[in-house]
């Protein structure tokens, strides 16, 4: 996923090559990044992208049902697509400079989704 996140394009194209480190607890999201030029920290608020993740979270289980019938997979498949690109558009609203590629900037919802499945913890990537 994160192989995916950096190709073709960066997801910061302003900023230098860096280490991204990702923090959280229950009220926010924290993204840390370090390079030759310093350290930058950015804070979200995850109330402000709560809503969509478990939305998204919500259809990725209901496709995860193995007798739902294939038209209602393809239309829950759909909305699943609908849900990813506004989580995208949101992370991109709320982190100013990550690619205006609506693909980057799903993958990076992606990223976040994946590694936010505790309370707390930290992720980290060399980007």
């Amino acid at each position: 996923m994160i192989a995916d996140l950096l190709e073709p394009d960066t997801p910061w194209p302003s900023r230098p090559a860096c280490d991204l480190t990702l923090a959280w607890d229950d009220d926010e999201l924290r993204l840390t990044f370090s390079s030759t030029q310093g350290v930058e920290t950015t804070t979200l608020a995850r109330a402000d992208f709560e809503a969509v993740m478990s939305e998204y979270l919500g259809i990725i289980g209901r496709l995860a049902d193995e007798d739902l019938p294939m038209a209602q997979a393809e239309a829950i498949d759909m909305a699943k697509r609908v849900v990813h690109d506004e989580a995208g558009r949101r992370m991109a609203a709320l982190l100013p400079g990550l690619s205006d590629a609506l693909e980057v900037q799903r993958r990076f919802f992606s990223l976040v989704v994946a590694t936010l499945g505790g309370s707390s913890g930290c992720a980290h990537r060399h980007s």
